[in-house]
C-alpha cells in the first residue's frame, strides 16, 4: 500500500470504476474505487478510513491498491453521484420485477390517482426521482427523455452540451409518461398532442421549477425538462462580468430614459438572463416596469409580468398595445418575432419609453437586416435603435483538471498573437462530471448606435463596413472578448472555435 500525495484528479476515472464497490461497502469502509493506473487500483479515502481495513480492501479487489486522500467536499460529491446511480439501478430492478403487479394496480385504481400518489417505494417514482436528482446534482440545465425503437435514451445538458446519461427499457415509457404528466398537471389521455406543464420539485430543502415539454414522436412521447433553480434565479449586472471595454457602454445604457435596446444571439446564448439582470438594475430607479414574455420563467418582485397565450389571442403585439396604455416607463418584450411587434416596439421607444427585447440573429449587424426584412422602415429604425448587445455563452475550463500546453503556429495565428503562449485544454474529473469544463460565462459585443453607425444603416452598406467601424472605435467584438478568456486560461481554443466562428 502507498498513501499518495498526488491530487486525485491526476487520474482519469470512469463509471465502471466508480460502481466497482457496492454502496454498503463504500459506507462501511469509507473508500471509493476511482481509477486504474499502471495496473493499480486508485482508491479514494476520506479522514474516516481506517488503515486496519486495508487487508479487507485488498481481498475484495485482488489487485494492487494506491490510496488517495480527498477532502470532504469532493468525497460527498462523488458519493452522491454513486448513491443516485445505485438508487436508479434498484428502481429499475424493482420495476422490471414488478411490472405485472404495477399494471394490475393501475387497472384496479383510477390512473391519475395512482400516478399522483407519492409512494416512496413505487419503482417508477424512484426511477424518475433518481434521474432528476442526478441532473440537479451535476448542475444540468435540461433533461431529455427520448424514446427510440427498442430503448429510451436519457441525456443531460451540462454547460450547454448534451451528454448521454443512461438507457431505460422501452416498456417503461408509458409509466414514465403518465407519472410526468400527472405531477405536471397535464392530461394523460392526450398521447398525440404536444403539451407544456410545470413541476415544483424539492431537494435538500431547496425548490426547483421544472418546465416540462411533451412532443409526440413515431416511437412515443419525447420529454424535455428545463430545470430552473428558484433559489438562485437572479444575476446582477456585475455577475454578468462584462469586460472593461464593454462596461462603460453598459453603464451609459442603464442611464437611458428612452430608446430600443436589443439583446441578440442564437437560442441558448443567455439573452433572457441578460435581460433579467438589466431589469433588476432598472428596478432600483423605482419606475413602472412591465414585461410580456413567453413563458415567464422567473417572477421578479416589483415588476408586472404578462405571459402570452396565443390560443386565447394574447400575442406579443396585442399585449404590447395594452401595456402602452398602462403608463409604463420601461417595457420588456420577451422576443420580437413579427413585423407588428417590431413596429410597435420601435414606435414605443421613440415616444418616451425605454424598450428592451431580444432578437434571433447571429451577430450585431444582423439586427439591421432582420428588422428591415420584417418591414420596419429605415427612418423608424434610425430613430429607435440605441444599443445592440450580441452575446454567446462559452464554457469555462475546470480548474481541477485543466492541462497546460504551448500553442502551436496555427493556434497562435488564429488567436492573432505575435508569439506562442501557454494555453489550457480540458481533461475531465468527478468535479466536472468528466467533461473538462465547469460553468459558463457570457461573451459580449456591446454596440452603441451613434451617427456613424446610422450612416451605415442609411447607405445599406455590408457587414464589412460595420465591423471596420467597430475596430476604428475600438469596440471589442465577440471573437476578441472570447479570445481574451482563452489567453487568460479560462477557456479552451476548441471551445472558442465551436462557439464563435
Amino acid at each position: 500500500m502507498v498513501l499518495i500525495d498526488k491530487a486525485y484528479d491526476n487520474y482519469i476515472s470512469n463509471n465502471d470504476c466508480l460502481t466497482l464497490f457496492p454502496i454498503d461497502f463504500i459506507t462501511k469502509y469509507n473508500c471509493i474505487a476511482y481509477a486504474v493506473d499502471n495496473e493499480k487500483l486508485i482508491v479514494l479515502i476520506n479522514q474516516d478510513f481506517s488503515l486496519f481495513d486495508y487487508n479487507k480492501l485488498y481481498y475484495f479487489t485482488e489487485q494492487k491498491i494506491e490510496l488517495c486522500l480527498v477532502n470532504n467536499d469532493i468525497w460527498d460529491k462523488i458519493f452522491k453521484l454513486i448513491e443516485v446511480s445505485n438508487s436508479r439501478s434498484n428502481a429499475m430492478f424493482k420495476y422490471q420485477n414488478n411490472k405485472e403487479e404495477l399494471n394490475y394496480k393501475v387497472l384496479k385504481e383510477d390512473v391519475t390517482t395512482f400516478y399522483r400518489a407519492e409512494v416512496s417505494n413505487a419503482p417508477i417514482v424512484k426511477l424518475l426521482d433518481s434521474i432528476i436528482e442526478e441532473a440537479i446534482t451535476i448542475k444540468s440545465s435540461d433533461i431529455h427523455i427520448e424514446p427510440m425503437f427498442d430503448q429510451i435514451k436519457v441525456r443531460f445538458r451540462i454547460d450547454g452540451k448534451l451528454v448521454d446519461d443512461s438507457t431505460l427499457p422501452i416498456e417503461s415509457m408509458n409509466e414514465i409518461s403518465n407519472r410526468l404528466k400527472v405531477i405536471a398537471n397535464l392530461d394523460i389521455t392526450k398521447k398525440h398532442l404536444p403539451q407544456d406543464g410545470k413541476i415544483i420539485y424539492k431537494l435538500n430543502d431547496k425548490e426547483y421549477d421544472i418546465r416540462l415539454s411533451v412532443l409526440p414522436t413515431i416511437y412515443g412521447e419525447r420529454f424535455a425538462l428545463r430545470i430552473l433553480d428558484t433559489n438562485n434565479q437572479y444575476f446582477t449586472i456585475d455577475k454578468l462580468q462584462f469586460s472593461d471595454n464593454a462596461k462603460p457602454r453598459i453603464d451609459e445604457m442603464l442611464e437611458m430614459k428612452s430608446g430600443l435596446v436589443l439583446v441578440v444571439g442564437p437560442t441558448g446564448s443567455g439573452k433572457s438572463t441578460t435581460l433579467k439582470s438589466i431589469l433588476l438594475a432598472n428596478k432600483e430607479r423605482n419606475e413602472n416596469i412591465i414585461t410580456v414574455e413567453d413563458p415567464v420563467e422567473y417572477t421578479i418582485e416589483g415588476i408586472s409580468q404578462t405571459q402570452i397565450n396565443e390560443e386565447s389571442g394574447l400575442t406579443f403585439a396585442n399585449a404590447l398595445r395594452t401595456i402602452l396604455r398602462q403608463d409604463p416607463n420601461i417595457i420588456m418584450v420577451g422576443e420580437i418575432r413579427d413585423m407588428e411587434t417590431a413596429k410597435i416596439a420601435c414606435r414605443a421607444s421613440i415616444t418616451g419609453h425605454l424598450v428592451y427585447s431580444t432578437l434571433h440573429t447571429i451577430n450585431s449587424y444582423g439586427v439591421i437586416n432582420r428588422l428591415i426584412d420584417m418591414g420596419v422602415e429605415k427612418f423608424l429604425l434610425l430613430d429607435s435603435l440605441k444599443v445592440i448587445i450580441s452575446q454567446r455563452l462559452i464554457r469555462l475550463l475546470c480548474n481541477n483538471c485543466k492541462i497546460a500546453y504551448m500553442s502551436d503556429k496555427e493556434e497562435t495565428k488564429f488567436l492573432e498573437l505575435e508569439e506562442a503562449i501557454n494555453l489550457y485544454k480540458p481533461c475531465g474529473c468527478p468535479k466536472c462530471s468528466f467533461t473538462g469544463y465547469s460553468g459558463r460565462r457570457g461573451v459580449y459585443e456591446v454596440v452603441t448606435i451613434d451617427e456613424d453607425f446610422r450612416k451605415i444603416i442609411i447607405d445599406g452598406k455590408n457587414s464589412t463596413k460595420f465591423y471596420q467601424l467597430l475596430k476604428k472605435k475600438k469596440i471589442e467584438t465577440l471573437f476578441e472578448n472570447g479570445r481574451n478568456l482563452v489567453v487568460d486560461g479560462l477557456s479552451s481554443i476548441e471551445e472558442l472555435k465551436s462557439v464563435i466562428s
